[in-house]
């Protein structure tokens, strides 16, 4: 029967065919164009990455003597590589860790268990007790120990090296090691480096050199959670003597651990940060294309991080970059070498492409989508994107990691996660970071409580020593966190975008009266008058000065559309200070002429028309769909009518400014087109123009 249907079925598709040839055809389109020329191509942005050459020996020989002069030199710590990580998580002053059941619950970074309710119901999610890190020893066996909060169902660490011509520094994984020591509470995997030094597996060239990078990732099963975490890191070696042999011995090197990221690009400059396992000073250096011997920017001082900032640079040219760094042996490290392009002169500058999103916090799945914080997965796929759409920069709307933790050493270390997964892309282009709710550092959490943590220990301080952001910011009320650096603005061709914080000193139940902490930190969703007085300026100083197209960010929506119309801006309209307040701020918006205001905390894509009370309407674009699990629409907002997009798929808001018109599009993870419309004009009738093809 099966064989008998298909036969008829085929008998019915070339009955079809026939009749279709019968019918009159239409004219053939017009012949596909000629081949390009000889010697012509077609090239993507991402293929620039590669250009200028990389740095030969002869181009650093000069700045890596010097700096190794200057290392000894310096009032350096001498390297210790057998240090313990640091703890992610509260040590009891008696040194035991403080049990998640005591009072005010100081160990957490915490989360519901399924299922379960009361004050019993959170449990530490973390794995982790101490960041892993790795000693190599002479004889080029390498050591990986980390503490655990709980039974380990068993590890691995895989080891290799990377490609040293690829511009994205991906790591290629080539062994295994698996054999598990304990010694107390601490763990421990050793492997061996010569493993990946022999012929067939050494694609760094590092046998021949003497002086190579190995890239290690642990992953270990945490039977309770059902699941497996990890965790990469790099160190440097050089072997003694060189080349590598059999009878050489292996010395650790300083390595940059993180980075190097390109912030603050502009015409003529730029600034480098990279951060390191111990102790050293660094020498930028930085050449452009066409250009002769390269420029060298030094470290003033010794640390483990540096923020070097380059001026000078020609404007709209590719530049090749290494960032060099030596500890107090005189040992050399270095960055993978990465490129990145000053921009235009502002007189000659009228097109701009910026990418928006936000969101990555943790998902659900795999190792790679729970990545301590941040769905990793998603976020590099969205970020290779943007680069992939010619992206100048990229805006990342807030939540970037799980966060709500009491210990700053969690804190900082779901933000470096971040910055790992961001490594590929942020070598070549800036990211411009926002705080979400989830950016949060907590100072207690009883049963639906939680305040914000104050002074150089709060949140905000914290952010800032991770990200490089401008430093425009207005002053704070004495004794309140900074806004460096999360509250700030920026122009770029004829755009100008400032960024508010909506989460800034972040509490939870404003409206409780009966804890002693009552009256610290700020409602969600709430920005602040400080902060609205300042934007209202900005953007009328930007006005000015002729910037035609402005957008605002923010991480909370003004109007929620799903996921979080119980708070945001919003708190299902039972709060008329929290409406007045986003009227006062949307008011501000509509009197600058804004276009349009981006948010995230939805994780979900919304394209809402706001208009009710205000001068002009502008587009409230929610760009949540970096990772975070998603959420579906709420149809009962008073505002449904005027949503004009929603989709819960991944994505990514790309921009597009040419001269007076401006463009959006909104696009998956996987590369549809979601939605497109203009941005030129923010009136009633651009508005509700259907959305472009």
């Amino acid at each position: 029967m099966r064989q008998l249907s298909f036969a008829r079925s085929l008998a019915v598709i070339v009955a079809q065919l026939v009749a279709a040839c019968d019918e009159p055809r239409p004219p053939l389109p017009d012949p596909a164009p000629a081949p390009a020329p000889a010697g012509a191509s077609f090239e993507r942005p991402v293929d620039a990455l590669s250009r200028p050459a990389p740095f030969d020996e002869a181009d650093l020989a000069p700045t890596r003597t010097a700096l190794a002069a200057a290392a000894r030199d310096a009032a350096l710590a001498l390297p210790d590589f057998d240090a313990p990580g640091a703890w992610l998580v509260d040590e009891h002053p008696e040194g035991r860790l403080i049990s998640p059941d005591e009072v005010d619950r100081r160990a957490l970074d915490e989360e519901p268990a399924e299922g379960v309710t009361g004050e019993r119901a959170r449990v530490n999610p973390r794995l982790f007790r101490r960041v892993p890190v790795a000693t190599l020893a002479a004889d080029g066996r390498a050591t990986v120990r980390f503490e655990t909060a709980r039974a380990l169902g068993g590890a691995s660490v895989y080891f290799g090296t990377e490609l040293p011509d690829d511009p994205f520094g991906v790591a290629r994984l080539r062994r295994r090691a698996s054999a598990l020591e304990r010694d107390g509470e601490g763990v421990s995997v050793t492997f061996d480096v010569r493993r990946i030094l022999g012929p067939g597996h050494d694609v760094g060239g590092a046998r021949s050199s003497g002086r190579g990078l190995v890239r290690w990732r642990l992953e270990a099963l945490d039977p309770e959670r059902g699941t497996s975490r990890a965790y990469d890191d790099r160190f440097g070696f050089r072997c003694e003597p060189s080349p590598c042999g059999d009878a050489s011995s292996f010395v650790q090197l300083p390595t940059v651990r993180l980075g190097p990221f390109v912030d603050l690009v502009g015409p003529t400059g730029a600034t480098i940060t990279v951060e390191t396992d111990v102790d050293t000073v660094a020498a930028l250096v930085v050449r452009g294309a066409g250009e002769g011997a390269p420029r060298v920017v030094r470290s003033a001082r010794g640390g483990l991080r540096h923020e070097l900032r380059v001026e000078g640079l020609s404007p709209a040219t590719r530049h090749r970059y290494v960032v060099l760094v030596a500890d107090a042996r005189g040992e050399l490290g270095a960055s993978r070498s990465a490129t990145f392009e000053t921009w235009p002169a502002p007189e000659v500058d009228d097109r701009l492409t910026f990418a928006v999103l936000s969101d990555s916090r943790s998902g659900y799945g795999t190792a790679e989508e729970r990545y301590a914080g941040t769905n990793r997965a998603v976020l590099e796929d969205l970020l290779l994107r943007a680069l992939e759409e010619g992206a100048r920069f990229v805006v990342f709307v807030g939540d970037l990691i799980d966060g709500y933790t009491t210990h700053a050493g969690a804190y900082r270390y779901e933000l470096e996660a971040w910055q790992k997964a961001a490594e590929l892309v942020h070598a070549s282009i800036p990211i411009y970071e926002t705080m979400g709710n989830h950016e949060a550092l907590i100072d207690y959490w009883t049963e639906g409580w939680a305040v914000a943590q104050t002074g150089a220990a709060s949140a905000e301080s914290i952010f800032a020593e991770r990200f490089v952001n401008p430093e425009n910011a207005p002053s704070p009320e004495a004794s309140a966190p900074p806004y460096a650096e999360n509250v700030y603005s920026f122009s770029a061709g004829p755009a100008h975008l400032a960024v508010v914080n909506s989460n800034y000193f972040w509490r939870s139940h404003p409206d409780r009266a009966d804890h002693p902490a009552f009256g610290r930190g700020q409602r969600e969703g709430w920005v602040d008058d400080r902060q609205i007085e300042w934007l209202a300026a900005d953007l009328a100083a930007a006005r000015a000065r002729g910037q035609r197209h402005l957008y605002v960010f923010t991480h909370e929506p003004g109007y929620p559309n799903g996921g979080h119309v119980q708070d945001a801006m919003w708190w299902r309209g039972r709060v008329p200070e929290v409406i007045a307040q986003r009227a006062r701020l949307f008011g501000v918006l509509a009197d600058r002429e804004v276009a349009a205001i981006f948010h995230g905390d939805e994780h979900n894509y919304s394209r809402t028309r706001i208009h009710e009370g205000l001068s002009r309407p502008l587009w409230q674009v929610v760009s949540g769909g970096a990772g975070a699990p998603y959420y579906a629409q709420d149809r009962t907002v008073p505002w449904a009518a005027d949503v004009v997009a929603f989709d819960a798929r991944q994505h990514l808001v790309i921009v597009r400014v040419e001269g007076e018109h401006a463009t959006a599009r909104a696009v998956s993870r996987t590369g549809e087109t979601m939605d497109a419309w203009d941005l030129t004009r923010a009136d009633a009738g651009a508005m509700q123009a259907a959305p472009l093809p």
